[in-house]
Protein backbone atom coordinates (compact mmCIF):
# COMPACT_ATOMS: atom_id res chain seq x y z
CA UNK A 1 0.00 0.00 0.00
CA UNK A 2 2.80 2.47 0.88
CA UNK A 3 6.46 3.03 0.19
CA UNK A 4 8.28 6.01 1.63
CA UNK A 5 11.73 7.51 1.24
CA UNK A 6 13.16 10.51 3.04
CA UNK A 7 11.30 11.96 6.01
CA UNK A 8 8.63 9.25 5.99
CA UNK A 9 11.17 6.41 6.02
CA UNK A 10 13.31 8.11 8.66
CA UNK A 11 10.28 8.42 10.94
CA UNK A 12 9.48 4.71 10.58
CA UNK A 13 13.08 3.62 11.11
CA UNK A 14 13.44 6.01 14.08
CA UNK A 15 10.31 4.88 15.92
CA UNK A 16 11.00 2.98 19.15
CA UNK A 17 9.14 -0.33 18.78
CA UNK A 18 9.13 -1.00 22.54
CA UNK A 19 7.55 2.39 23.07
CA UNK A 20 5.07 1.64 20.27
CA UNK A 21 3.94 -1.43 22.24
CA UNK A 22 3.20 0.87 25.19
CA UNK A 23 1.77 4.02 23.58
CA UNK A 24 0.86 2.93 20.05
CA UNK A 25 1.07 5.55 17.28
CA UNK A 26 2.51 8.06 19.75
CA UNK A 27 5.89 6.43 19.14
CA UNK A 28 5.69 7.63 15.52
CA UNK A 29 4.74 11.15 16.65
CA UNK A 30 7.87 11.32 18.82
CA UNK A 31 9.97 10.08 15.91
CA UNK A 32 8.34 12.68 13.63
CA UNK A 33 9.40 15.46 15.98
CA UNK A 34 12.99 14.15 16.15
CA UNK A 35 13.28 13.77 12.36
CA UNK A 36 12.13 17.31 11.52
CA UNK A 37 15.75 18.43 11.99
CA UNK A 38 16.88 16.12 9.16
CA UNK A 39 14.13 17.04 6.67
CA UNK A 40 15.46 18.24 3.33
CA UNK A 41 19.10 17.35 4.01
CA UNK A 42 19.08 14.67 1.30
CA UNK A 43 17.86 14.66 -2.32
CA UNK A 44 16.40 11.57 -3.99
CA UNK A 45 16.12 10.54 -7.63
CA UNK A 46 13.04 8.66 -8.74
CA UNK A 47 12.35 7.56 -12.29
CA UNK A 48 8.59 7.69 -12.72
CA UNK A 49 7.37 5.93 -15.85
CA UNK A 50 10.82 6.52 -17.37
CA UNK A 51 11.05 10.22 -16.50
CA UNK A 52 13.52 11.45 -13.81
CA UNK A 53 12.29 13.45 -10.79
CA UNK A 54 14.28 14.83 -7.87
CA UNK A 55 12.73 15.43 -4.45
CA UNK A 56 13.62 15.70 -0.78
CA UNK A 57 11.07 13.07 0.29
CA UNK A 58 8.44 10.89 -1.36
CA UNK A 59 5.52 8.65 -0.52
CA UNK A 60 4.15 6.16 -3.03
CA UNK A 61 0.52 5.39 -2.27
CA UNK A 62 -1.91 2.78 -3.46
CA UNK A 63 -4.69 4.06 -1.18
CA UNK A 64 -5.98 7.40 0.02
CA UNK A 65 -5.61 7.02 3.78
CA UNK A 66 -2.33 7.37 5.61
CA UNK A 67 -1.55 6.59 9.23
CA UNK A 68 -5.14 5.54 9.86
CA UNK A 69 -7.72 8.14 8.90
CA UNK A 70 -5.61 10.91 7.33
CA UNK A 71 -6.21 11.47 3.61
CA UNK A 72 -2.80 11.75 1.96
CA UNK A 73 -3.97 11.45 -1.63
CA UNK A 74 -7.46 11.99 -2.96
CA UNK A 75 -6.15 10.72 -6.30
CA UNK A 76 -4.88 7.36 -5.04
CA UNK A 77 -7.37 4.55 -5.60
CA UNK A 78 -6.73 0.92 -4.79
CA UNK A 79 -9.14 -0.12 -7.55
CA UNK A 80 -7.11 1.62 -10.30
CA UNK A 81 -4.04 0.08 -11.90
CA UNK A 82 -1.68 2.87 -10.78
CA UNK A 83 0.27 4.14 -7.80
CA UNK A 84 0.18 7.77 -6.72
CA UNK A 85 3.65 9.27 -6.26
CA UNK A 86 3.62 12.21 -3.84
CA UNK A 87 6.91 14.12 -4.14
CA UNK A 88 8.07 16.78 -1.71
CA UNK A 89 10.10 19.37 -3.58
CA UNK A 90 10.67 22.09 -0.95
CA UNK A 91 13.35 21.36 1.64
CA UNK A 92 12.43 23.77 4.43
CA UNK A 93 11.04 22.71 7.79
CA UNK A 94 8.30 25.30 7.24
CA UNK A 95 7.23 23.39 4.08
CA UNK A 96 7.12 20.16 6.10
CA UNK A 97 4.98 21.81 8.79
CA UNK A 98 2.59 23.19 6.15
CA UNK A 99 2.32 19.70 4.70
CA UNK A 100 1.50 18.18 8.12
CA UNK A 101 -1.24 20.73 8.73
CA UNK A 102 -2.64 20.14 5.23
CA UNK A 103 -2.60 16.38 5.91
CA UNK A 104 -4.85 16.94 8.94
CA UNK A 105 -7.43 18.53 6.63
CA UNK A 106 -7.06 16.13 3.69
CA UNK A 107 -5.38 18.78 1.52
CA UNK A 108 -1.82 17.40 1.33
CA UNK A 109 -1.68 17.25 -2.47
CA UNK A 110 -2.88 20.83 -2.93
CA UNK A 111 -0.06 22.71 -1.22
CA UNK A 112 2.80 24.42 -3.01
CA UNK A 113 5.87 22.21 -3.33
CA UNK A 114 4.02 18.88 -3.41
CA UNK A 115 3.80 17.11 -6.76
CA UNK A 116 1.35 14.21 -7.15
CA UNK A 117 1.65 11.89 -10.15
CA UNK A 118 -0.14 8.68 -11.13
CA UNK A 119 2.39 6.06 -12.22
CA UNK A 120 2.79 2.44 -13.25
CA UNK A 121 6.53 2.05 -12.64
CA UNK A 122 8.65 3.92 -10.11
CA UNK A 123 12.35 3.31 -9.69
CA UNK A 124 13.89 4.68 -6.50
CA UNK A 125 17.46 4.97 -7.72
CA UNK A 126 19.56 7.46 -5.72
CA UNK A 127 21.20 7.57 -3.32
CA UNK A 128 21.89 3.86 -3.00
CA UNK A 129 21.58 2.46 0.50
CA UNK A 130 19.04 5.08 1.62
CA UNK A 131 16.31 3.97 4.03
CA UNK A 132 12.86 2.95 2.82
CA UNK A 133 9.65 2.08 4.62
CA UNK A 134 6.85 -0.15 3.35
CA UNK A 135 3.42 -0.11 5.00
CA UNK A 136 4.84 1.46 8.16
CA UNK A 137 7.67 -1.03 8.60
CA UNK A 138 11.39 -0.68 7.85
CA UNK A 139 12.22 -2.04 4.38
CA UNK A 140 15.38 -2.99 2.49
CA UNK A 141 17.29 0.11 1.31
CA UNK A 142 17.40 1.74 -2.11
CA UNK A 143 17.56 1.04 -4.98
CA UNK A 144 14.03 -0.30 -5.28
CA UNK A 145 11.34 -0.79 -7.89
CA UNK A 146 7.62 -0.28 -7.38
CA UNK A 147 5.61 -1.59 -10.29
CA UNK A 148 1.86 -2.03 -10.74
CA UNK A 149 0.69 -5.56 -11.35
CA UNK A 150 -2.28 -5.32 -13.68
CA UNK A 151 -3.70 -8.67 -12.55
CA UNK A 152 -5.96 -8.19 -9.52
CA UNK A 153 -5.12 -10.08 -6.35
CA UNK A 154 -8.15 -11.93 -4.96
CA UNK A 155 -8.73 -11.22 -1.28
CA UNK A 156 -11.06 -13.14 1.00
CA UNK A 157 -12.61 -11.28 3.90
CA UNK A 158 -14.53 -13.08 6.64
CA UNK A 159 -18.21 -12.17 7.03
CA UNK A 160 -17.58 -11.14 10.65
CA UNK A 161 -14.78 -8.76 9.67
CA UNK A 162 -16.84 -7.35 6.79
CA UNK A 163 -19.82 -6.63 9.07
CA UNK A 164 -17.52 -5.01 11.65
CA UNK A 165 -16.37 -2.56 8.97
CA UNK A 166 -19.79 -2.00 7.43
CA UNK A 167 -19.15 -3.95 4.24
CA UNK A 168 -21.95 -6.13 2.89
Amino acid sequence: MWVGVGYDARVVHGADMELKQKIGKGAYVLSMLREVAHFGNQRYRLNIDGRPYDCCSAILANGQHYGGSFVLSRLADITRPSVQAILFQHTSRWALQRFMVALLFGRAESINGVLSLAANRIELVRPEGELLQMDGDPAPPMPALVEVDHEPLPVRVSATLARKHGVE
